[in-house]
């Protein structure tokens, strides 16, 4: 019998034992359920070796499965057992997020009911995401805040009005404003193997970089979204809640994403003055990152060697 449901989704797991941190493992998967014998078969199958693992019987009602609220990508989803502390956790890899919440509620109904069909299940409404994230809960990232000192530096209203402001919304924009930084010198620090993006470019990271590198918001702020309630010449402290806001940490984490699940085409790549190879992993797209130089950089190298 054919699957009722197939889902592209790689598997989470916990950074330890003990630990509150989720990771995303970068194998490429389904999840899929079937009905046999009158019960509900639940696996999770590399799609890169055909491989069957984690496969499990699931009995009506016994587990749940639903988003992690606290992932800013809001793509980590948990299913979890009421009969034990069992806890499986997993990330959507289709290329868009439109379809993720549809499928996320035919798992669960499936969970719930082994004669639902997929598909017929009124929708909920997307609930607003919180930030900071619940201390403890299990996350793929940890979008934390920026430093008070910065928040509290600027006005009330600029704050409140930059922190609602929505972030780059494609992958494509948040990777052209990262070239665009560092070109200015903006990721000049450097880790040999980031965990995340969102861990370079935390907003604590982000307060730090742009305090201490303020000639660069002339170079981003052209490639923020309209409608920001910002000066034409922003200082460090007017800008710092735009980019330490929830939305521009799940743009972030968007990027992240799509780098780990499959990689970015090459021919982005290539419109952004990176190489190809930038574009199959978070750290080759950082490595690529880093070998940028400044226009006028670039220029005076290239006078230097006329000369």
């Amino acid at each position: 019998m054919a699957a009722l449901i197939s889902v592209p989704a790689g598997r989470s797991v916990r950074r330890s034992q003990d630990s509150k941190w989720v990771d995303p493992l970068p194998e490429k998967g389904l999840i899929e359920m079937k009905l046999e014998d009158d019960l509900m078969h639940m696996w999770w199958k590399s799609r890169e070796n055909g491989a069957v693992e984690d496969e499990l019987i699931v009995f009506p009602g016994e587990a749940t499965f639903s988003r992690v609220g606290q992932d800013p990508s809001g793509r980590t989803h948990i299913l979890k057992f009421s009969s034990s502390d069992q806890k499986y956790f997993f990330w959507f890899q289709r290329a868009s997020k439109e379809g993720d919440l549809r499928a996320a509620v035919d798992i669960n109904e499936l969970l719930q009911d082994p004669t639902y069909r997929p598909g017929t299940a009124a929708l909920p409404e997307q609930p607003a995401e919180s930030f900071p994230p619940t201390p403890g809960a299990p996350r793929l990232s940890h979008p934390e805040p920026a430093p008070a000192a910065a928040a509290t530096s600027s006005s009330a209203s600029t704050s409140t009005a930059a922190a609602a402001a929505p972030a780059p919304a494609s992958t494509e924009d948040m990777a052209r404003l990262l070239v665009e930084w560092a070109q200015s010198g903006g990721l000049a620090s450097s880790q040999d193997e980031p965990a995340h993006l969102t861990d370079v470019l935390s907003p604590s990271n982000i307060t730090a970089l742009v305090t201490a590198h303020p000639g660069i918001i002339s170079s981003i702020k052209p490639l923020l979204p309209g409608g920001l309630d910002l000066p034409e010449n922003p200082s460090p402290q007017e800008i710092i809640p735009v980019l330490t806001a929830p939305q521009f940490t799940d743009a972030i984490a968007s990027l992240d994403n799509a780098l780990r699940s499959g990689g970015l085409p090459g021919g982005m790549m290539r419109e952004l003055g990176l190489p190809e190879s930038a574009g199959t992993g978070v750290k080759a797209f950082l490595d690529a990152l880093k070998a940028l130089k400044r226009p006028e950089a670039q220029g005076e190298d290239e006078r230097m060697d006329e000369d």
